[in-house]
């Protein structure tokens, strides 16, 4: 409480306290600068108040700054003060926390420290009075309140890990890897960066055909011959090099970035991992593509680097790997019986993805197809149809369910069985094995319609026509 007594003389009562503490002092007008000023001490401190005169002209609830000493610390404290001509009920006081509170106070530290320490100090104090100051605070505006839960994400998975662990969260690889490449090209740094790149899908990848960001920085920071890049990538099983990845990985070759691959079979966690040693920097993530952590910790580090060089131990080159990535490869043959009970006889040419199928009892009519993995089934689409088997599947003849379209303009489906194989197999034989692949009492006694089973003893008849053609 500010008390008026007479000849420009005040007096301060504090009531925070057990006992009222008195403050005496005087105010001063400054007509220059328009300013009001109280000057209050006693036998233990001094307080010094401002305010603007033009504030008052225009409301009784005022804001200014109170200069003093910090109880703890003892050095100089500076923070936001309210003047008003009634005592706050309840309900007001609410209204000014958001001024007056912790975030807006500011205590001299005289402690001496490196830049990078003085920055990480005051960030912290900042964003621990904010932080807190957001959870005193309630709302009932939506939008806010959306901010405030985002701002607790920060708080709790960001900026902990950065002030506490020497580690934090990132929201976008692509993003924070683009950043750190500018600022190694601007600081003129000729750095090594090793990669351990696992890719689940292609289109969320730095080789996606819909975000060529990080693919043409890493292409454009390689010509300037100033960075070394390893890489080891890790491509999940249904990925397939195609020409054109593999044109990416040979420019990549020619640029003399290193380019290792390993079998994704073998991990056994999701991981990316990305080392700068010059900086003792490392991203990793164990979790997927948003959980990526930045760290400079150096037990951190390290057992990156150890889990780096394991990777690379196993991986092969892409000459080397080449030859297991693709599920088929070459010329097989599809034998099946069409919906008007004609028997069908194609030639499938493999090219990565692509294939080009050949249909002879059409006139050798040719039609074109890609091939795709998907939940350890293979899917082989095209203008004829669908086919479908078990990824796992080795052998050179194989049982597939076939899906096609009538070609009498209803537009209805046929599913049925056919042999895909790799070896040319004589009519004679296709039409034996086909005769026995449909399981005849399965179809009769099913209650089911339209549920067709293979034959258990389809098997013996494939595994005699293996050793038929193997023998020739």
């Amino acid at each position: 409480m500010l008390d008026y007594l007479e000849n420009n003389k005040i007096r301060l009562t504090s009531e925070d306290y057990p006992q009222p503490i008195k403050y005496h002092g005087s105010f001063e007008i400054h007509s220059n600068d328009n300013m009001l000023y109280f000057i209050v001490s006693n036998e233990m401190e001094s307080m010094f108040f401002s305010f603007s005169r033009y504030d008052f002209k225009i409301d009784y609830d005022v804001f200014g700054i109170l200069l003093d000493k910090d109880f703890d610390s003892k050095n100089p404290k500076a923070s936001f003060v309210l003047l008003t001509q009634e005592i706050l009920t309840e309900e007001r006081k609410e209204i000014f926390k958001t001024k007056i509170n912790p975030t807006n106070i500011i205590i001299v530290d005289n402690t001496k420290s490196g830049q990078e320490e003085s920055f990480k100090k005051n960030l912290k104090k900042h964003i621990d009075n904010l932080s807190a100051e957001l959870d005193r605070y309630k709302t009932k505006e939506v939008f806010t309140n959306f901010f405030k839960e985002e701002f607790k994400f920060f708080y709790n998975e960001i900026f902990r890990g950065f002030k506490e662990e020497d580690k934090f969260y990132i929201n976008s690889l692509v993003r924070n890897v683009i950043l750190i490449l500018d600022f190694l090209k601007k600081n003129n740094a000729k750095v090594t960066l090793k990669i351990f790149y696992t890719i689940e899908y292609l289109e969320k990848s730095l080789f996606s055909q819909n975000d060529y960001r990080l693919y043409d920085k890493l292409i454009e920071f390689a010509q300037t011959k100033k960075f070394k890049f390893e890489f080891i990538l890790c491509l999940e099983k249904n990925i397939i090099i195609n020409k054109e990845l593999k044109d990416k990985f040979k420019l990549f070759e020619d640029l003399g970035i290193d380019i290792l691959f390993y079998e994704y079979d073998k991990l056994k966690i999701y991981s990316n991992i990305l080392i700068i040693d010059d900086y003792n920097l490392a991203i990793s993530s164990k979790t997927g593509y948003i959980a990526h952590y930045l760290t400079k910790k150096q037990p951190n580090v390290e057992k990156l680097h150890i889990e780096y060089k394991l990777y690379k131990k196993d991986a092969k080159s892409l000459k080397n790997f080449n030859t297991n990535i693709y599920p088929l490869v070459g010329t097989w043959f599809l034998y099946g019986y069409g919906a008007q009970n004609i028997l069908h006889e194609a030639s499938l040419e493999f090219h990565g993805l692509d294939i080009n199928i050949t249909l002879h009892t059409l006139k050798n009519k040719t039609y074109k197809g890609n091939i795709r993995t998907c939940y350890n089934r293979i899917l082989i689409s095209s203008e004829l149809g669908f086919i479908d088997f078990d990824y796992n599947n080795k052998e050179k003849i194989k049982i597939v369910s076939m899906m096609t379209t009538e070609d009498n303009g209803l537009g209805r489906h046929t599913i049925l069985f056919a042999i895909f194989s790799q070896k040319k197999l004589k009519i004679e034989d296709v039409k034996i094995l086909l005769s026995h692949i449909i399981d005849k009492s399965h179809e009769i006694n099913s209650l089911e319609k339209g549920i067709l089973k293979v034959s258990h003893n389809i098997n013996q008849y494939i595994s005699e026509l293996l050793c038929k053609y193997d023998d020739n």
